[in-house]
């Protein structure tokens, strides 16, 4: 039952080991650390899709793994939006997913077909 979720819960994992990094970073005050962790995390965040179906090993799990890591990336996206302005709530929120959203559809259509970022 997990399995197919297996790529999901390791980027899972990954986002939250970096966002306790960065707060861990933001509270002893190491901008550069805290900078290059929050880069990742916007990374992660808008490359979600990509970046689940990068890690998963089944061949046939995909296109299910890209979907699920695009479905996760609009709440982070929110959530990111949030932070880029301010802890407050903004017209980033609202861009913030539709970007994402956009940046997945061109990554999952390719002039190849369906690649799901693997080409």
């Amino acid at each position: 039952m997990l399995g197919r979720f297996r790529a999901v819960i390791y980027f899972a994992v990954l986002f939250v080991v970096l966002f306790a990094t960065h707060i861990i970073f933001a509270a002893i005050n190491n901008d550069v650390l805290f900078r290059i962790v929050v880069i990742c995390i916007t990374i992660l965040t808008f490359f979600a899709g990509p970046i689940c179906a990068l890690i998963e090993s089944e061949h046939t799990r995909f296109g299910a793994s890209f979907t699920h890591g695009m479905a996760l990336s609009l709440p982070l996206s929110t959530g990111l939006g949030w932070a880029y302005n301010g802890m407050s709530a903004g017209f980033e929120m609202v861009i913030f997913p539709i970007l994402s959203v956009f940046i997945h559809l061109a990554i999952r259509q390719s002039a190849v077909g369906t690649t799901y970022g693997l080409k």
